[in-house]
């Protein structure tokens, strides 16, 4: 049961509306080939096993970490109002990270919440992309992997990984193997059939004109993984009440300077943060390992 928890957590932080609403899957994943994919998603699982062999044997490290995965946390926060805020626009009319602001930091008082905000979020988006996978239309390729899919799937591991830390405390080397091995099936299952989903059109919801059930439900997808993924960003930034409530006020303004700005400005320096706490992390671990062989 534990191990379900941390995958349907993990994917739950992970799915935000960039990735529902179809715009990261036609950029990383769209017209690239099913090996690709089965990579991508080997690559977010390795995160997740370097994330928690440290967390499980090198505390001094995490510590030393803690202030980079903050700021790393906080710029993905930002990048999901600003996706919010282009989303909200584009299907309600109006900008919708206002309400995930609220929302999130709600969400990211305590875990519970975030826990069933993820089950929520994960239902709704494999309901909504399995109504738009019936539709004839596909962009499926045979593309390769390039760096920037290696970079998103390595940022991918970050947040999530952090936000069932203390599920991997509690869990023994086997269950962290079994974990990783579903996360990297869930992750590759998702990203292909949301590659169904949106065709080549690039967008999850393509019907603007009518209240559909598949129309509704993937409204709904959209809200909740926007709030799951900001939830776990913000948990993940800031550890106080007050702090939280600042630091989701911050990244709210900070979002309005848009998404095509952070997206030049910002994402090379998150590729930067999370590529070295990734680094860091695995170095320290690996030490920590070796030092433990030596000394048995």
């Amino acid at each position: 049961m534990d191990i379900l928890k941390v995958v349907v957590t993990f994917m739950g932080s992970f799915l935000g509306a960039g990735f529902i609403s179809g715009a990261e899957v036609s950029e990383f994943f769209s017209g690239r080939s099913l090996w690709t994919t089965l990579l991508s998603g080997a690559i977010v699982s390795a995160g997740f096993v370097v994330f928690s062999v440290s967390e499980r044997t090198d505390a001094k490290t995490c510590e030393r970490i803690k202030p980079a995965v903050k700021i790393f946390s906080f710029l993905s926060l930002t990048m999901s109002f600003a996706v919010a805020a282009e989303t909200g626009k584009e299907l309600f009319g109006s900008p919708l990270s206002p309400f995930i602001a609220a929302a999130a930091a709600i969400v990211a008082f305590d875990e519970r919440f975030l826990k069933s905000a993820a089950f929520f979020s994960v239902c709704c988006a494999l309901t909504a992309a399995a109504m738009a996978a019936s539709r004839p239309e596909t962009a499926v390729g045979g593309g390769g992997i390039g760096l920037n899919v290696v970079g998103y799937a390595l940022m991918s591991s970050i947040v999530p990984s952090i936000a069932v830390k203390n599920e991997i405390k509690k869990m023994s080397a086997n269950k962290i193997i079994l974990s990783a091995v579903l996360i990297c099936a869930a992750f590759s299952a998702t990203a292909i059939l949301f590659v169904f989903a949106v065709g080549e059109n690039g967008r999850l919801i393509r019907d603007t004109g009518s209240d559909t059930p598949e129309r509704i439900i993937s409204l709904i997808a959209v809200t909740a993984a926007s709030l799951t993924s900001a939830g776990a960003q913000l948990k993940t930034a800031a550890e106080k009440p007050v702090t939280k409530i600042a630091a989701a006020a911050s990244a709210l303004a900070a979002s309005a300077i848009g998404i095509e700005n952070i997206l030049t400005w910002l994402y090379p320096v998150m590729s930067v943060i999370g590529a070295s706490v990734l680094a860091v992390a695995g170095v320290g671990a690996i030490k920590k390992i070796l030092v433990k062989r030596r000394r048995n």
